[in-house]
């Protein structure tokens, strides 16, 4: 018995000198970028089973320090840049205070909306959108030009950003709106009625918007407002089901079919 508590408190005491121990960001990214498999392996371990762990259960002073180490590796190669960005959106996504915890890293994230590096660019837009518990009004502006980025990831995940907003914005909530009919691309329309699902947001802008974009041009765009309008049913049950009765009559689409039947169900209940 004395023995195990010997093992115990020596193994307790290893941890805690371990976790005392800053992370060396450079050695771990040249590991990472290594064309050697098995260094580039064995960093790939650590950063999954230590690394990534620490990031998003240690507390917040010991992480904003950790993270101050991380800046200068956004200074080398286009590899490493790549590999930290996608390090601070495994911040903002995994922990519930991750906003305080990146909030040194908010002009620098506004900034890489418009990275050279397109995948940069893309973990940025992450990494805002994922921010909890909310995203800090003072993105609205940044999240709303990245909705215009010529990268589509970037848009999308901009307006994912915005939807998360749109809850407590009203900025956010009519550009939001706007954007299920009048967004010059597909892929942001689509998004934009996503992030209403998602989100679950209910107000009957978003339904009046997902009606009028049963009449988009794109299938998908279409399709997605059908299953964005369960979310208001039964209360549009007389406003739209003229609307999806002759959708569902006149489509060669099963997949559409399909969902227009299960939202006339959906409203009949």
């Amino acid at each position: 018995m004395n023995i195990i508590r010997i093992n115990v408190a020596f193994l307790a005491l290893s941890l805690n000198s371990l976790l005392g121990q800053q992370l060396n960001w450079e050695k771990l990214f040249d590991g990472l970028t290594n064309d050697n498999l098995t260094i580039s392996d064995a960093a790939r371990a650590e950063t999954f089973g230590t690394v990534i762990p620490r990031l998003v259960t240690e507390d917040v002073g010991s992480l904003k320090l950790e993270l101050k180490d991380l800046l200068p590796q956004f200074n080398r190669n286009e590899k490493i840049r790549l590999q930290a960005s996608g390090f601070l959106y495994t911040v903002s996504f995994g922990r519930k205070d991750s906003a305080l915890a990146l909030e040194e890293w908010f002009p620098i994230l506004m900034k890489q909306l418009n990275d050279p590096h397109l995948r940069v660019r893309y973990n940025a837009a992450l990494t805002i959108s994922a921010l909890q518990p909310s995203i800090p009004v003072i993105f609205m502006e940044p999240l709303r030009n990245a909705t215009e980025n010529e990268d589509a990831r970037t848009a999308v995940a901009a307006v994912s950003g915005l939807g998360r907003l749109a809850a407590t914005n009203e900025q956010a909530a009519t550009l939001l709106d706007s954007m299920v009919t009048t967004a010059p691309r597909p892929e942001l329309k689509l998004a934009a009625l996503n992030t209403i699902y998602r989100q679950q947001l209910r107000q009957p802008r978003y339904a009046t918007a997902a009606i009028a974009a049963l009449d988009d041009s794109d299938s998908n765009v279409v399709k997605e407002a059908v299953r964005t309008l369960e979310l208001f049913a039964p209360s549009i049950t007389k406003r739209v089901t003229p609307k999806i009765r002759e959708l569902q009559l006149r489509t060669k689409d099963t997949e559409l079919r399909d969902l227009a039947q299960r939202l006339l169900q959906h409203m009949e209940r």
